[in-house]
């Protein structure tokens, strides 16, 4: 095993019915706006507060099928699924973040290799999954706990076991760090970014160079590097330097607030950043998707 690897579990019987009948549930409990399921759940009492406690439950007996999108029949592990969460339905209906879907699709070859840099729950780490094949390999990393199960959770369910999850953190150094968890480990970021300010419970965890990953003789060259980080972009390119170098990645890269200092930082390494969301430059504070790709050497 990797350094950090979660080993994957056994996979667990999946009853059809069952699953189709969670899935509907979710889908049909996430048409409710998600301010509004939130406000039912902070009220703790009333009909939709136990409506909403019930189907929580329900889903969480077993996983969901992804309805649509380019996921869609993957299953998904619902332990760390709230109704109200703002991604439920648009993960149950395979929608989240259509621009990052679009550019694994055009830029991850099948039988190549993806590293996810922020994996949270796993969508994105399947979704590859499914791109690259079993000749492929997608390196999931998550320094939260639950989600790096919930990766190794995914990859049993869909039989995929050239996904492989890590419990760590990428940084610009080895060692370790503290995570912030606010209420909704989703938004899980380094105390060291400018998100850090944020309340939450913080944890050590441990924290990686990717740099470093390639020491290894079982991990690939990655074709594409996709980095969701909550506010660490920079840190982590920072630990990128190398792979750069030799290998030019593809990088897919959601800047928090980072857009201005990860255009320089492309600039200096010789890539060109593309907007995926907007035919306009990124910059700014924000949000903001952007692919940065290799120019020439």
């Amino acid at each position: 095993m990797l350094p950090h690897e979660v080993r994957a579990p056994a996979r667990p019987a999946v009853r059809p019915l069952r699953t189709q009948a969670l899935s509907r549930a979710l889908r049909l409990g996430t048409r409710v706006p998600s301010p509004r399921l939130q406000a039912w759940r902070a009220a703790r009492r009333g009909p939709g507060a136990a409506v909403l406690d019930l189907l929580d439950a329900a889903v969480r007996t077993g996983p969901v099928r992804i309805a649509g999108g380019p996921a869609v029949g993957l299953l998904v592990p619902s332990a760390l699924l709230r109704i109200d969460h703002a991604q439920a339905g648009l993960l149950v209906r395979g929608a989240v973040e259509p621009p990052v879907a679009e550019a694994l699709r055009r830029h991850l070859p099948v039988g190549g290799v993806l590293w996810d840099v922020g994996a949270n729950i796993g969508y994105f780490a399947a979704l590859g999954g499914r791109i690259v094949g079993p000749e492929g390999q997608v390196l999931a990393l998550d320094p939260v706990p639950e989600h790096a199960s919930s990766v190794a959770a995914i990859a049993a369910l869909n039989a995929m076991p050239w996904v492989r999850s890590l419990q760590a953190a990428a940084w610009r150094e080895a060692g370790e760090v503290e995570l912030v968890l606010p209420g909704d480990g989703a938004w899980a970021h380094l105390a060291q970014t400018v998100a850090g300010r944020a309340e939450g419970r913080r944890i050590a965890a441990a924290a990686l160079r990717l740099d470093d990953l390639l020491d290894d003789p079982a991990v690939r060259i990655p074709d594409v590097v996709k980095i969701d980080v909550e506010g660490a972009e920079l840190g982590v390119l920072d630990g990128l330097e190398r792979t750069v170098a030799a290998h030019r990645p593809v990088l897919v890269v959601e800047t928090h607030d980072t857009a201005d200092g990860v255009v320089a930082w492309a600039a200096t390494h010789g890539y060109r950043v593309e907007n995926l969301e907007r035919p306009t430059p990124i910059g700014g504070p924000g949000g903001q998707l952007a692919a940065l790709l290799p120019g020439p050497r």
